[in-house]
């Protein structure tokens, strides 16, 4: 995690009468950092959320923005989103009456000769709404959509206003699970260890993210992805998909959730020598599905057809031994298969190594690609300059612990490189 703090709350304290709502309270968020406030009710967290965005008066403290020394006071939450924060409440506080578009840009309307531009307004609305997979017009009346959905569009709305600090009170409350998944992590492990092999580690990766793990051979790379997806079981810690605690015994278990593992070693791991590319390919899937779910002949010749083309894996036919292939192909194979099974987190551990420059580039824009389209993924490499290509957000590992993140300025090869050493590791 990066230490560039982008809000500093200190010594805050806010008095009703009667009640010492907050008592000297300090509170930073760093850049890229997810904050969960947890308490009670009562124990003061809308309070302390109220009083940064100008709701409630500041009895004693300091407020500071990233880039200033000054103070800063937000007298209302118009104050506060022109210092860069921005609030979705748990009551939805938009206007039934306009449309989706006017409360998606009201008082940041697109304007052209001082008039609203409606076309480009709802233009832009029209791509945000699909951008978040909303299914709303928009030029519906916000009135006209469910209670859920509005939720969504306060959501998005927040999000589109570039702030540097977004702040979500109870934003899933009156959502389905489905329309939760779209925000939650897609995988988070809390404390997750194994003895002899991995320290207790907290690992986040979110929907369309590329997260990269570096750090020396040995460093303990493999083993943490290992212990997410189950390979090695581990024994402490827990893991959640999309926001839920589960529990996986087995790479399979992994797999039914949504995981798919490129192994370290191809050879050792990866590829069935002695099979056809197409056995190679739709062996995952087949597993997936269970014994009493097997695919005809017909289905397994057109997938593997499919991801043959699709991955352009040079093979004299879908029949050939895959052993026969070059080291890049069969690496575009075993990246088929997990394909196939659609699944919705990726873990590609050394998936460039020994192959050629032109497979390199293919793999790293395919990668580039699944975030794009929405896939968590979780990179490793040891090259630092490829990392740089596709990762928006590395953990660092040494000695196998995981001890920090790097993102922002310091994601460049001197920061990989510093951290790697000790010498600055964002603990």
């Amino acid at each position: 995690m990066s230490d560039n703090v982008v809000l500093s709350m200190k010594n805050i304290s806010k008095i009703f009468p009667g009640v010492k709502a907050l008592q000297h309270v300090d509170f930073k968020l760093r850049e890229g950092e997810i904050h969960a406030l947890m308490g009670e009710n009562s124990a003061g967290k809308s309070t302390l959320i109220k009083v940064l965005i100008g709701v409630h008066s500041l009895d004693g403290g300091e407020i500071k923005m990233a880039g200033s020394d000054t103070p800063i006071i937000n007298r209302s939450p118009q104050d506060a989103q022109k210092n860069g924060i921005s609030t979705v409440y748990q009551e939805v506080n938009l206007c039934p009456n306009l449309t989706v578009a006017e409360n998606l840009f009201i008082g940041r309307e697109p304007k052209i000769c001082g008039f609203i531009d409606w076309r480009k307004m709802n233009k832009k609305a029209t791509e945000l709404l699909k951008e978040l997979d909303i299914d709303a017009s928009a030029t519906d009346k916000l009135e006209e959509c469910s209670l859920a959905k509005q939720q969504m569009i306060a959501i998005a709305r927040a999000v589109d206003m570039q702030c540097r600090v977004l702040i979500l009170d109870e934003p899933t409350s009156s959502l389905d699970d489905e329309e939760v998944e779209k925000f939650e992590p897609v995988i988070e492990a809390s404390g997750l260890g194994r003895k002899g092999s991995i320290k207790p580690f907290d690992f986040v990766v979110n929907k369309g993210e590329v997260v990269g793990l570096t750090g020396l051979l040995g460093s303990g790379r493999s083993e943490l992805v290992r212990a997410i997806y189950g390979a090695d079981k581990p024994d402490s810690g827990s893991v959640s998909v999309n926001g839920k605690k589960v529990k996986i015994n087995s790479p399979l278990d992994a797999m039914k959730l949504g995981m798919a593992y490129l192994p370290e070693d191809r050879k050792k791991d990866g590829i069935l020598a002695d099979l056809s590319v197409r056995e190679n390919i739709i062996i995952a899937l087949q597993a997936k599905r269970g014994i009493f779910h097997p695919m005809s002949k017909k289905e397994m010749e057109e997938v593997a057809d499919k991801y043959i083309e699709l991955l352009q894996v040079k093979t004299a036919s879908r029949e050939t031994p895959i052993k026969s292939l070059s080291g890049g192909n069969q690496q575009k194979v075993i990246i088929g298969r997990w394909l196939l099974t659609e699944p919705k987190y990726l873990i590609l551990d050394e998936p460039t190594r020994g192959i050629d420059i032109g497979t390199k580039t293919e793999i790293q824009k395919l990668v580039l690609k699944l975030a794009d389209e929405g896939m968590a993924v979780t990179f490793i490499s040891s090259e630092v300059e490829e990392m740089l290509r596709t990762c928006s957000r590395m953990g660092v590992m040494r000695d196998g612990k995981k001890v920090g993140e790097i993102s922002g300025d310091d994601l460049s090869q001197e920061g990989i490189m510093k951290a790697i050493a000790g010498g600055d590791s964002h603990e």
